[in-house]
């Protein structure tokens, strides 16, 4: 299903990653914020879930050769229980798991990674808005020092620079607002403003240097809102199959253990018995793994709101009706959060206890048919 998928999709995954790689920025505008550590953890919990599942496809495999059986039954027009077929079925069989395990991970990591990426692009815009105030106030300082009155910023899709009191260069090549001067000097800075007594002057690079780094802001969360559309069109209808199957199977993997540990021969040591577990907790861990990170995109996305009220410097006074109005519009646009979509629903972490009722409803349906069999015989 990957595969044909993949295939039908080829186009849709290449303009998604294209567009990835035009919107994301590597750094906040301060730099208190980097994509370093993300990447870091996204790339361990690739190759963490990766080992997983390649280890589950070939232990299913082993599980089998140590019960001398096939792991998948072939008809084959020769006897493959003798030499050289029986070892040619084993290498084509454990091939076969070894790729179907790969691609299954292949796919679900690529679409765990885009949306852990994206989950990061939205703490990264967290920790831009609470340095509005901040940054701001540390580029009115650098100003109003170097005697400039021209507008220093410009906003690209990539970052935040200067062109004027940092000679063109990112803010965060090197952060000022950790400093303890800078702190005082903040302070004291808010002090003032609030009490009006600031000059002509600083109020007014004051209020540019606001707009810029809240346009900023906006420019950047625009652009990360602009692959929704991407992620729906390409990850929507395969997540729903995906969840789907996944149902299917844990609810058969349920109903084949129960019918294992109500036999008079088993054991908990039985190679069965611990191929299929190891089987459902790939499943169960592999439907965590799709919900968790949408679900934490989710809640992350839906702060936006919250934070913007409560740490840009709407209040007092230095704070133009353009600031405020430029403030209220990106509330209203921030109100709903971004989210992954299947085809009907948000995908989320209820999503796995769905999934769940919905394995185990199925399961209790094929008991009782199975009980009814068993009475009319």
């Amino acid at each position: 299903m990957h595969v044909v998928y993949c295939g039908i999709k080829s186009k849709a995954r290449y303009r998604l990653i294209a567009q990835i790689r035009n919107t994301f920025r590597y750094a906040s505008n301060t730099g208190h914020f980097t994509m370093e550590e993300p990447e870091m953890k996204n790339k361990r919990v690739v190759i963490t879930w990766m080992t997983i599942l390649i280890l589950c496809s070939t232990g299913f495999f082993g599980a089998a050769i140590v019960r001398e059986e096939d792991s998948v039954p072939v008809w084959a027009p020769v006897n493959l229980k003798i030499s050289p077929y029986y070892e040619i079925n084993m290498i084509l069989q454990f091939a076969g798991q070894f790729w179907i395990g790969s691609l299954s991970g292949c796919f679900g990591i690529f679409y765990f990674s885009v949306v852990a990426l994206v989950k990061a692009q939205f703490d990264m815009l967290l920790c831009s808005l609470e340095h509005v105030g901040p940054l701001a106030v540390l580029k009115t300082k650098m100003r109003v020092q170097d005697g400039h009155e021209e507008t220093p910023i410009q906003t690209t899709s990539k970052g935040y620079t200067s062109d004027a009191g940092n000679n063109g260069t990112k803010i965060s090549d090197k952060c000022q607002c950790c400093t303890e001067e800078f702190k005082r000097f903040f302070k004291a800075f808010e002090k003032r403003r609030c009490e009006k007594v600031l000059s002509p002057f600083e109020e007014r690079v004051y209020e540019e240097e606001l707009e810029a780094a809240l346009q900023d802001c906006i420019v950047h969360h625009q652009s990360i809102l602009r692959l929704k559309d991407a992620l729906q069109n390409y990850f929507g209808t395969v997540l729903l199959l995906r969840f789907f199957l996944v149902t299917l199977i844990i609810c058969f993997v349920i109903y084949s253990l129960s019918k294992l540990t109500v036999s008079a021969d088993f054991s908990p040591t039985d190679m069965r018995f611990l191929s299929l577990l190891e089987y459902y907790v790939a499943c169960c861990g592999d439907l965590f793994i799709s919900s968790y990170i949408p679900d934490s995109l989710l809640r992350t996305s839906a702060l936006i709101p919250s934070v913007a009220f409560e740490t840009l410097p709407w209040h007092g006074g230095s704070v133009t009706e353009k600031f405020f109005s430029s403030m209220k519009i990106f509330q209203l646009g921030t109100r709903k959060p971004m989210s992954v979509r299947t085809i009907f629903y948000v995908v989320s972490l209820d999503i796995v206890g769905n999934v769940l009722r919905a394995s185990f409803s199925f399961y209790t349906m094929l008991r009782k048919v199975q009980n009814n069999s068993t009475n009319k015989q």
